[in-house]
Parts: structure tokens; C-alpha cells; sequence
């Protein structure tokens, strides 16, 4: 590089939140409560963890032999045999699960694995309302399960997480919460004092200052990022798969790894060698719900989720001489690495478990949505009390995730600093149940499906 050159350069800055939530086994400690839900605390969110203060830090990102093989047991002592196909449809009587956690309830009994994860359904595709036999019946994608080295319950032969029914039972719960403004949503942000402080030292810096060693000032200067969580219990894994989508999110952003699937560079990757055109740029990136309108049969009894569940969108923005974020106009840069994790999405959740878990969480608040704007529990004459209301039946307690540490990435730019990528996650499945249309098709769908060979309460 010329002398000349490099006086007109800059370095640019991408400031990260270091987030963890959950860690396994190993962090039972770190639960409260819970009930019959003892067992569903079992399990990881990204191979990252929240100790007890509610700061953020990184795990190794495997288990222990020991840990590992304790979970092995958990996920391996009911006889699930039957649930070991990997089907594209498999069946859930809303009404016989909560008739297996009520028993377990009443016995002070921990529920078993198949009820635990939802007869290992790996998405919600269909919803049929069964008004004779006072029934609701979950269908989708399922296949038995197995522990992965991070701790993750995962499908035997996607890989992908099982759902889980204390997911299913937040999203019940918070489906008013998700109608309000604030809605439910979860974001990672530098404060105003911490990007402030950032701002003043860039000040101070030439471009010769920005060596390795300037990365732990940059970091103290912009101290810890904010969590901030709504509509949902802070506590909950909910609340946990939201927080560690946002960091995967980020971390995949800002270039702190490497996407696991081709043709997916990071934004400073794409910014490396052009000109981002604002100083102190400060991108906003955040993902939300992506359905289709939903399909219907004529009578409103059957319903189809359709669609990749998950967009990613981006707000751009740069800081002024105070750390205050102004948005601006289009930055093409970050609208293209946006767009190309919405076009991946699919391919890259197959590869990193908090996305396809994130989506997991959407189809269960959309269909938490739908229940309620179509009446279908009441059409359907079947109560579920335990999953709906707090008191009788908590849900586990998990450490609040409440700040991470700020990590540093410097990367020469022509002109610019990207000082910070802020961003987060926005569920709002209302506005997905109010488009809908006609599909003469779900007659048949629904005659095939909703006719159980016996009294289980699953069926392929």
C-alpha cells in the first residue's frame, strides 16, 4: 500500500455483543422451578451460556462425555421406539397431550421425553380443528431424536431440533403480549454512554493507532450491550432461542465466524475495499416472521402454514459526534447481506440449530395466534387451563440474560469506520393469521389426516 493511500484509510470497527444462553446438563443450576418440566430444561441454544448475574459468556460449545451420556439417558429412558420413523406428517392430538401432562401433574411426575419434545415434530405445517371429537391435531415434518455434541436434541437424521412443548406453552401464553406494540421481540444494542465513549476515542485515533492490541481499549470504551427483551417471560427458553438467534445473527454479520453454508460472506467481508460512503456507519440488521397466506379449507377447520418462516431485514444508520444512532438512507451493502440470509435461510438453519429453532418458536406463535383470531379452542369445545395459565402449571426459570461483553473486529475500509451492527428479533404472528386463502386441496389433506388408527395421541 502506498504511503499516500494509507493515510486516507481508515479501519473499520465492528463492535459485537459476546451473547451465551444455556449450557446443557452442566447448567441445570442455573433453573428454577419447573415442575414436570424438570426434564425440559435438558438441552443447549447455541453452545453458550448465562451465569447467574445474567451476563453472557461463551461455552466451549461441546458436553462432556459425562454430560452427554446423562442426557442420552433422559432423552433415551421412554420407550419411543414407534416415534424412531422419519415421516413427512405426523400427527398430534392437541387434546391427548395435554391429557398426558395433566396425568403428570397429578402423579408429581416429570414428562416423559415423546411428550417433552412433541412426539419429535421438527415444524408446524398444519392445524385441523376437529369440533366431533372436541379435538385440536398439530401436524408437520417429525423423526426421532438424538443429543448432539453441544448438548442440542436434535433429529436423527436432519440434525435439525425437535420442538418442544414448554416452547409451545410460552407462545401460548405471551399471544395477547405479541397483539400489543411492543410485541414480542429480543435485541442486543450498545448503550448511548457506551457508543458515545466509542465515538470519543475514534476521535482520538489516526490511522496508525489501529493496531491488535487497540481492540481491548475499542471494547472497554463501548463496555457491555443491553438485552432487552418484551412480551415474553425473561426467563424462558423462549426468551433464551430469541437472544441466541439475534447473537448467531450478529456473529455471522460482523465476520467473528464463518457461515456454514456457501456463498454467505459476512458484511464486512462484502465491505472490505469499497466505501461504505457514511462515516461511523452503524447498520441496524434484524429478522422477523416470512410466511405466505396461510391456507384454509372452506369451513375454517384446516389450516396450512406456508412459507420459510424467517426474513432478514436491515435499517441503516450511522452514529453522530455524540454516539447517538441516526438512520439514513439504503446502505446496498447491507441490504445485499440481508437478502442473502433470507434467500439461505433454509440452508443455513439446517446448519446452525439457533435459526431453525428461532423458526420453531414462530410457527408455535403463529398457530398460538390462529387458535385465538379463529376461536378454533372453543369451536373445538377443549380447554387446556395448565397450558394457558401460568399458575397452574409454571414453566421452567431460566438465568435472565441481561448484558454481553462488546467484542472487536478491525477491518481496513477505504474511507469509513463501521463502528457497530445493532439489530434483534420481532415476532409478530397477528399480522401473519390476517392473510389467508382458499386451498380446495386441504379436503383431502385433512381426510387423510385426521383420523387416528387408535388411541394414541400421535400417529403417523
Amino acid at each position: 500500500m502506498s504511503s499516500q493511500f494509507a493515510k486516507r484509510a481508515r479501519v473499520g470497527i465492528a463492535a459485537l455483543a459476546w451473547l451465551c444462553v444455556l449450557s446443557s446438563a452442566a447448567n441445570a443450576r442455573q433453573t428454577t422451578g419447573g415442575g414436570v418440566f424438570g426434564f425440559g430444561t435438558v438441552g443447549t441454544v447455541g453452545g453458550i451460556t448465562v451465569d447467574p448475574d445474567g451476563v453472557i459468556a461463551a461455552s466451549a460449545g461441546k458436553l462432556t462425555t459425562e454430560d452427554r451420556q446423562r442426557l442420552m439417558d433422559l432423552v433415551n429412558q421412554a420407550n419411543v421406539r414407534d416415534l424412531q420413523t422419519t415421516v413427512p406428517l405426523r400427527k398430534v392430538s392437541l387434546r391427548g397431550l395435554y391429557q398426558a401432562v395433566e396425568r403428570a401433574a397429578r402423579e408429581g411426575k416429570p414428562l416423559s421425553p415423546d411428550v417433552a419434545f412433541m412426539a419429535g415434530l421438527q415444524r408446524i405445517e398444519f392445524v385441523f380443528a376437529s369440533p366431533d371429537k372436541k379435538d385440536i391435531i398439530l401436524a408437520g415434518p417429525a423423526e426421532g431424536w438424538r443429543v448432539d455434541e453441544a448438548g442440542n436434541v436434535v433429529g436423527n437424521t436432519t440434525g435439525c431440533p425437535v420442538m418442544r412443548l414448554e416452547d409451545f406453552i410460552v407462545a401460548l401464553r405471551s399471544v395477547e403480549n405479541a397483539r400489543k406494540d411492543a410485541g414480542i421481540s429480543c435485541s442486543i444494542n450498545p448503550t448511548a454512554e457506551g457508543t458515545a465513549a466509542l465515538t470519543k476515542l475514534l476521535r482520538q485515533m489516526g490511522p496508525g493507532d489501529f493496531r491488535p492490541e487497540a481492540s481491548k481499549l475499542i471494547e472497554e470504551a463501548c463496555g457491555p450491550q443491553v438485552i432487552t427483551l418484551t412480551g415474553l417471560p425473561d426467563g424462558s427458553r423462549y426468551s433464551q432461542v430469541l437472544v441466541a438467534a439475534d447473537y448467531r445473527m450478529k456473529r455471522l454479520s460482523m465476520g467473528f465466524e464463518n457461515a456454514p453454508i456457501d456463498e454467505m460472506p459476512s458484511y464486512l467481508e462484502m465491505a472490505k475495499g469499497k466505501d461504505v460512503t457514511r462515516a461511523k456507519a452503524s447498520p441496524r440488521f434484524w429478522m422477523e416472521c416470512n410466511y405466505l397466506p396461510l391456507g384454509r379449507s372452506d369451513d375454517g377447520l384446516t389450516w396450512q402454514l406456508r412459507g420459510t418462516g424467517v426474513k432478514t431485514l436491515v435499517e441503516d444508520g450511522r452514529l453522530d459526534e455524540n454516539g447517538k444512532r441516526i438512520a439514513t438512507g439504503n446502505d446496498r451493502l447491507a441490504e445485499k447481506w440481508a437478502e442473502t440470509m433470507t434467500d439461505k435461510f433454509d440452508s443455513l438453519a439446517q446448519k446452525e440449530p439457533a435459526f431453525r429453532e428461532l423458526r420453531n418458536l414462530m410457527d408455535m406463535s403463529v398457530v398460538a395466534a390462529l387458535l385465538a383470531k379463529e376461536n378454533l379452542l372453543e369451536r373445538s369445545s377443549l380447554e387446556i387451563p395448565l397450558f394457558t395459565d401460568e399458575s397452574q402449571l409454571p414453566t421452567p426459570g431460566y438465568n435472565v440474560p441481561k448484558s454481553v461483553p462488546t467484542q472487536c473486529s478491525l477491518v481496513r475500509l477505504t474511507s469509513s469506520w463501521l463502528v457497530t451492527a445493532s439489530g434483534g428479533v420481532q415476532v409478530d404472528p397477528w399480522s401473519v393469521v390476517e392473510q389467508s386463502e382458499v386451498l380446495a386441496e386441504l379436503n383431502k389433506t385433512r381426510s387423510v389426516a385426521i383420523n387416528a388408527p387408535n388411541s394414541q395421541w400421535w400417529w403417523n
